[in-house]
């Protein structure tokens, strides 16, 4: 089995560096790459320029506080005006109520 096995990725390698019918014989230069078809390599040419690159990244996943606190009054009473709200940034010492 080892051996077939060998034998095929031999094959195939053979196979690989073999002269197609559209190479001319010879191979031609291909210039300093080596190896080309001898034919020239069609491309486009442009000039290089510094700048900013711009990178967007859109990602999912869920937020979580590092710290979560209690509200308790010390006295019962009824809440006439709110301070902060649900999802606002507070400071420390900052009045909530």
């Amino acid at each position: 089995m080892r051996g077939l096995a060998l034998m095929v990725l031999s094959a195939m390698f053979a196979a690989g560096c073999a002269e197609t019918a559209s190479e001319p014989a010879g191979g031609g230069g291909g210039g300093r790459g080596g190896g080309g078809g001898g034919g020239v390599a069609s491309g486009e040419v442009a000039r290089v320029e510094r700048g900013d690159l711009a990178r967007e990244l859109s990602l999912t996943g869920q937020v979580v506080a590092r710290r979560q606190v209690a509200l308790a009054s010390m006295v019962e009473a009824t809440i006439v005006e709110l301070a902060s709200y649900e999802g606002d940034h507070v400071e420390a010492d900052q009045p909530l109520i």
